[in-house]
């Protein structure tokens, strides 16, 4: 798990199967703004379908992984940012950001 200290009041951390629930509970909360901006969410219903994401993360191989972290402002969940659709041959690659 990597951890990165962005300020004294920011950090980013390894996305881990044990923020499920904080993750969803944000995607609940703001459903509706988020949903104009993430198609995912309209196919996000469920817990589940969360952990599966994360797991989907979580075992990706070495080679393949795109890195997502959790962002925490003063201990607090903000949202999860992460390389998206990384193309390590043209070394190119895109970042996506879910914002609570």
């Amino acid at each position: 798990m990597k951890r990165l200290s962005v300020n004294k009041n920011i950090r980013l951390e390894t996305i881990k199967r044990s923020m499920a629930t904080v993750i969803f509970s944000t995607i609940e909360r703001d459903r509706e703004y988020l949903k104009m901006w993430l198609p995912f969410i309209e196919m996000t219903q469920h817990i589940s379908d969360t952990e599966k994401f994360i797991q989907s993360v979580v075992n990706q191989p070495a080679v393949k992984k795109d890195d997502i972290y959790s962002i925490w402002h003063n201990e607090e969940f903000a949202g999860l940012i992460g390389f998206k659709d990384s193309d390590w041959i043209n070394r190119k690659t895109e970042f996506g950001l879910l914002a609570g």
